[in-house]
């Protein structure tokens, strides 16, 4: 699955959880996994050998769970990527991993 191909504008970020020990970065989202006309399902999206992740939550644009956009990054060696979700408060949540998964119908 392409990360810049899923459609996450409009998602709720609903929780963050990061496993020290496994290195494991999980969000889990209300994410349009069809686009905007079609149900919402919770998933998680999971990023595995996460060596970085940012989180600011101040809002510059209005405080909001909503996501405006997402991208990845490839590093130079195509080895890890930064992952860029952009709220659409204006914050920017950075992620560094190595590789990502979409995880949906969870519980």
């Amino acid at each position: 699955m392409d990360f810049n191909s899923i459609y996450f504008h409009d998602s709720e970020l609903k929780e963050i959880k990061y496993d020290w020990n496994s290195f494991t970065l999980n969000l889990i989202l209300n994410i349009f996994i069809d686009g905007p006309r079609k149900p919402f399902q919770q998933s998680i999206l999971k990023f595995t050998e996460c060596t970085l992740f940012e989180v600011p939550h101040n809002a510059p644009w209005g405080d909001s769970f909503y996501i405006n956009g997402a991208n990845q990054l490839l590093s130079a060696d195509q080895e890890m990527s930064t992952y860029e979700i952009e709220m659409q408060s204006g914050d920017i949540i950075k992620i560094n991993a190595r590789r990502f998964e979409l995880l949906v119908n969870v519980d």
